[in-house]
């Protein structure tokens, strides 16, 4: 059975075993860089909410053999009901409708411009070298995960908003609520580098002074000391990755010059940067580098045989020129 086929066979049976009350849906999700994901929706008719259920993994278990169709609808309708056993609260329509409190749940990630062309017609975006900056609605987060809305061009027509607005809210939380997360290579793999060595905070703490005119509303004394911290643990690595403490949409931290600055001025190095995905970005320091073509070459082959396709950001490298204060391809 094909996925079209399975698809349209999983509703026809979900519709036979759910309540009377409950509308069955099946829909098509135009995703990043343009991955279309099919999912399906069970909804009564008083639901503000519902969730939304892929089915893509799903048929892999049908093609595997590990599940028939009927045990797969049995499995989803059971997902359906557990959604209300968690008692989330209700997404208040309105209030978003109406721009109340929602300042504080606007956040920006980045994505691939040309992957996303169609997209980038519906929604608001700045472009940012080959990719542009997006916006998201955080209408819950707890520890079963992050549900969010994209903000297209009708949100913003409701919300009588302009996108410098938008942008501004957008960054000002995304490194406000979500913070910076900076770890060697090391550490990623597990080898930690040890406690004992000398955080020298006398100096750290007149590298933040030093560095105060930048230090604002948005990244704070904490922000550098832990950055700087870092540093001093870890001389002499070759790679760093640099993401948000959530891991989520991470690569928006290429937007900070204020923290890449921080980092090459201690490393005393300009800094390619590598788009690991769109959750993390991985920064080298130029005396590492003896061939940019390598760091492409390495980048691409990440882009097509470890991350997913609808996490990819982009095939480029880009440089920090520290005395420049620049970001480019």
């Amino acid at each position: 059975m094909n996925y079209a086929d399975f698809r349209e066979k999983i509703v026809s049976e979900l519709r036979k075993i759910v309540e009377d009350d409950i509308e069955v849906s099946l829909h098509s999700n135009v995703k990043n860089n343009g991955i279309t994901r099919w999912s399906v929706t069970m909804k009564k008719q008083e639901d503000m909410c519902t969730p939304t259920i892929y089915l893509e993994s799903f048929y892999e278990e049908y093609v595997e053999g590990k599940n028939d169709i009927y045990q797969i609808a049995g499995e989803i309708k059971k997902a359906y009901f557990m959604y209300y056993d968690m008692n989330l609260p209700e997404f208040d329509i309105e209030s978003f409708r109406l721009q109340k409190n929602i300042d504080e749940k606007i956040f920006c990630k980045v994505i691939n411009k040309e992957k996303n062309e169609e997209l980038l017609k519906k929604v608001p975006h700045k472009e940012f070298l080959d990719l542009a900056v997006v916006y998201y609605y955080m209408f819950l987060e707890n520890e079963d995960g992050n549900h969010t809305t994209l903000i297209n061009n009708k949100y913003m027509d409701m919300w009588k908003m302009d996108e410098d607005e938008l942008y501004n809210i957008a960054v000002k939380n995304t490194l406000q609520k979500q913070g910076i997360c900076f770890r060697n290579i090391k550490e990623i793999v597990g080898d930690i580098c040890g406690d004992n060595v000398n955080t020298m905070e006398d100096e750290i703490n007149e590298y933040i002074l030093k560095e105060s005119q930048v230090i604002n509303d948005t990244i704070t004394p904490d922000m550098y000391r832990d950055i700087l911290d870092k540093l001093d643990k870890c001389e002499n690595e070759a790679m760093y990755v640099l993401t948000n403490n959530k891991t989520l949409f991470g690569a928006t931290t290429m937007l900070f010059k204020q923290v890449l600055k921080v980092i090459a001025n201690r490393l005393d190095s300009n800094i390619y940067i590598l788009p690991s995905s769109i959750h993390e970005i991985i920064l080298v320091p130029n005396s590492y580098v003896e061939d940019e073509e390598e760091l492409k070459m390495i980048v691409r082959d990440v882009n097509q045989n470890v991350v997913s396709v609808e996490d990819v950001l982009s095939d480029n490298v880009y440089y920090y020129d520290k005395e420049k204060d620049t970001i480019g391809i």
